[in-house]
């Protein structure tokens, strides 16, 4: 078949399907703009050229477009609207009998046509839909499905990715920054460039706990070669990982005093440390792969 137009038609069915059309082969289009269709359109493993189509005509709901094949597409290509039309799809072919296929195809066709954007949305409305369906099963692998989701769009967002990286980055910088003013923070390299000069050091500076000394991070005794600390500077050395700014090596948390006793807020901020690194490897390794799978696509 050449062309089918059914421009300005109207069916009814309230039991069923009003069009169908599976297997069909119409090779340069389907015209369905202005179309009044009060029940289901069923295109399972059809194939067409081009499919001319509004908004209006699929409002009806319960289509089947398993196995369905097209080029292109005249109408809205905006990724809202594409998504709003799939999940038009009966309920069998959105929930327990999942299929995948017409969600594959849209994306292949936005993409072929240029709007690479609209593609990646789909590809997310579609890993979000078999999270729905319960395809994702286990509560570990649903968890890790929803993480991927929410830090770098099934990796199809990678500004999520940096987004959540600089908002990690500024929190710990802010923690950091209070354990610095407060005493929690001291240098983690020897200072015995001479024993006089780290009896002196020791003499003046110390943590909170030690009454007339002043902190570490505002120690004016420290060597002229030590670096300062920066709790910006700090946090970046933690969060990427092949950054090195000398302030991890310089600087560490203070989790107990002398006498043995713990240091609460030391011991938070060590492990905020060890989380900060850890989370910095993770999302670096993430964002390469993303950024590699994004390259290959478009």
């Amino acid at each position: 078949m050449g062309h089918l137009n059914f421009k300005e038609s109207i069916f009814k069915c309230m039991n069923g399907f009003s069009i169908f059309l599976a297997g069909a082969n119409i090779r340069i289009g389907i015209g369905l703009v202005d179309s009044s269709i009060s029940g289901g359109v069923c295109l399972i493993a059809a194939k067409v050229g081009t499919l001319f189509d509004d908004t209006e005509c699929w409002k009806g709901g319960g289509h089947a477009f398993d196995g369905f094949r097209y080029d292109r597409v005249l109408g809205e290509t905006d990724a809202s609207s594409r998504i709003a039309w799939l999940r038009l799809q009966v309920d069998e072919q959105l929930c327990e009998k999942f299929a995948p296929q017409p969600w594959e195809q849209l994306i292949k066709v936005l993409r072929d046509m240029g709007h690479g954007f609209e593609a990646g949305e789909v590809a997310i409305a579609k890993q979000e839909q078999m999270r729905v369906a319960g395809k994702i099963k286990g509560p570990i692998r649903l968890g890790l499905h929803w993480l991927y989701g929410e830090l770098a769009g099934y990796g199809h967002r990678p500004i999520r990715t940096v987004t959540a990286m600089l908002i990690t980055w500024l929190a710990c910088a802010f923690f950091f920054q209070i354990g610095g003013s407060y005493g929690y923070m001291g240098p983690n390299t020897p200072l015995l460039s001479s024993p006089a000069l780290a009896k002196k050091i020791n003499d003046e500076c110390g943590n909170r706990r030690d009454a007339g000394k002043t902190v570490w991070t505002q120690c004016g005794e420290m060597p002229p070669e030590y670096t300062t600390f920066q709790p910006l500077a700090y946090s970046a050395d933690l969060i990427l990982p092949l950054v090195n700014l000398q302030q991890e090596e310089d600087w560490a948390p203070i989790v107990s005093v002398p006498s043995g006793a713990n240091m609460g807020f030391g011991v938070f901020l060590r492990l905020l440390m060890w989380f900060e690194i850890l989370f910095g490897w993770a999302m670096s390794l993430m964002l390469v792969a993303v950024l590699g799978r994004l390259v290959e696509k478009y």
